[in-house]
């Protein structure tokens, strides 16, 4: 279960940092994959945002390599962040915010979020110390 945990997490971290760079370096061609005009202040608040993935990223990466007694802790974050970022998306979806492309992304999430749910009580019960070979 160790070997998943790690999967997961460097996963996560590869996605928020090459997610949190682009959302950094071209906001506008970011937002356009949705559907979304940009404009100064949307760029600015996806640039905020990248700089925290970018952040959250080195984290994860961190953790994936080395791994803690909390790694199923960082799991259900990671599982947080991928379902609820994936209902504030179909949310604006269903709200003619942003376009179609959001939809297989947000189902993907949902489902890496579920794994890494799954994942996280297999740690928590088996009381598997992740640092172990």
């Amino acid at each position: 279960m160790t070997r998943w945990a790690q999967l997961l997490l460097g996963g996560s971290a590869v996605v928020a940092a090459v997610t949190g760079l682009a959302y950094v370096v071209a906001p506008s061609a970011a937002l356009s994959i949705v559907g979304v005009g940009a404009d100064g202040t949307n760029e600015f608040l996806l640039r905020t945002e990248g700089i925290a993935l970018l952040a959250s990223g080195g984290y994860l990466a961190v953790l994936a390599a080395r791994p803690a007694p909390l790694t199923w802790l960082a799991l259900l974050v990671a599982a947080g962040y991928y379902v609820l970022g994936s209902l504030v998306d179909l949310q604006a979806f269903a709200n003619g915010i942003v376009g179609p492309a959001s939809v297989p992304s947000a189902a993907v999430r949902i489902g890496v979020g579920a794994v890494c749910v799954v994942v996280a009580a297999r740690l928590l019960r088996n009381h598997e110390d992740p640092s172990a070979p």
